[in-house]
């Protein structure tokens, strides 16, 4: 890349996530006040570079026609070309001008970071092989992987392309989190002019203070508390996460799945939700079970999700557990208290198990970690002490929940 700075050429190389801040630095002159740059695009047209996902998008450019991109650094005063976001932006706040604290989507989309890991499934024949390290590494999202602050982090696993995130919007993004951003220069494995495009999504707050959700196609902001989520359909360009308040910062849990109809936005509660107690006292494995998105509940495609609640002096849920092969399951682990109850040093920790039923392993894990299981493992636990997890299913026949195949407990090895 070529910069020009007051007539003087300066050549650089920069990374396709550079930052526009690292942009100015690396040419800033004394008594110049830079306030953004121009190049010239494939269509020849002049275009302003004011943000990270400007930046990203003149970098690609410039890879794309395969020669050095030139770039003119403009004053405040100075004239410059069309500005790529902000000529489609339409909201009162800014009019175009993507003002600091501007809420709307579009403007949301320059302050974001979306990230993608992608995970292959297992074979149960080399599932007896791996150590802890590559049982952690193949099924399990730590927490420090999945709950970023200001950062989107998905991992997209091939089972059932079920993808499952995180984010905790902070007051370091006044206008929200986009659910989506292009800012890390880095492709999305979804191959998809935007992330709603071919599927939807369940987002659920599962921690901190309340959030709002706004889907700015439908013109809503629908805020979702603790234990609630919000559905959002198929075929919605922008979607941002905002906490309602900062000090107290949402900690949100992000499902999708494939898509093949548009349904309506839509919050579910706990009211709303299809209610029941199961489990018994002698077997340690009382909960109440919430099925959120389901018919009769909140209409989907196929994406199936709900929540559990472990009754206090439980600890068990999904025993005796089961196994379905036409479709994935993903838990995400939550209300979990940091210390055991009477101790101030120890911790409580969840026993995750999973495997063919034959060849059965554990995770260890803490609140807010998600597990992904492969079909035909089993999927249950056993906590040091009560908890909650919020299920999602994909797949083959996802809303018929005695489409499953009963394990005894006396056949687990």
């Amino acid at each position: 890349m070529k910069v020009e700075v007051d007539g003087e050429f300066r050549r650089m190389a920069l990374p396709l996530d550079a930052s526009f801040a690292s942009l100015v630095e690396s040419v800033k002159t004394p008594g110049v006040a830079l306030s953004h740059f121009t190049y010239i695009d494939d269509e020849g047209d002049a275009i302003n570079v004011r943000s990270d996902a400007d930046l990203a998008e003149a970098l690609r450019v410039g890879q794309s026609m395969g020669r050095v991109l030139k770039m003119t650094a403009q004053r405040g005063e100075q004239e410059g070309g069309k500005d790529l976001h902000a000529a489609d932006c339409t909201c009162s706040d800014c009019k175009g001008t993507h003002a600091a604290g501007c809420a709307c989507a579009q403007c949301a989309a320059d302050s974001g970071v979306t990230t993608f890991e992608e995970r292959w499934p297992s074979s149960p024949l080399d599932f007896p092989n791996f150590d802890t390290e590559r049982m952690r590494d193949e099924f399990l999202i730590p927490h420090n992987k999945l709950m970023l602050e200001d950062e989107v982090s998905f991992l997209y696993s091939h089972c059932d392309r079920l993808v499952v995130g995180g984010v905790i919007p902070t007051a370091k993004s006044p206008s929200g989190v986009p659910l989506e951003s292009t800012s890390k220069g880095q492709p999305s494995p979804l191959r998809a002019d935007f992330f709603l495009e071919r599927r939807e999504l369940v987002v659920w707050n599962v921690g901190g203070g309340d959030a709002n959700v706004v889907v700015a196609d439908t013109k809503q902001t629908i805020k979702v508390g603790h234990g609630e989520c919000v559905y959002v359909g198929m075929g919605n360009k922008a979607v941002s996460f905002h906490s309602v308040d900062t000090a107290q910062p949402a900690h949100l849990y992000l499902v999708s799945t494939l898509a093949y109809e548009a349904f309506p936005c839509k919050l579910v509660t706990k009211d709303d939700a299809k209610g029941s107690t199961i489990g018994t006292t002698e077997g340690a494995s009382v909960r109440q079970l919430y099925q959120f998105v389901i018919p009769g509940v909140c209409q989907s495609s196929q994406i199936c999700t709900g929540m559990t609640v472990i009754e206090a002096g439980c600890v068990w849920n999904t025993m005796p557990c089961h196994t379905h092969a036409r479709r994935t399951e993903a838990y995400l682990y939550f209300d979990l208290e940091e210390k055991m109850s009477g101790s101030t040093t120890d911790e409580n920790r969840i026993c995750h198990l999973m495997g063919p039923p034959q060849q059965s392993r554990c995770l260890w894990m803490s609140n807010e970690e998600a597990v992904v299981a492969t079909p035909g493992y089993i999927h249950c636990a056993a906590g040091t002490q009560n908890y909650a997890f919020i299920w999602t299913m994909a797949g083959e026949n996802p809303f018929d929940f005695s489409d499953m195949d009963h394990i005894n407990p006396g056949d687990l090895q």
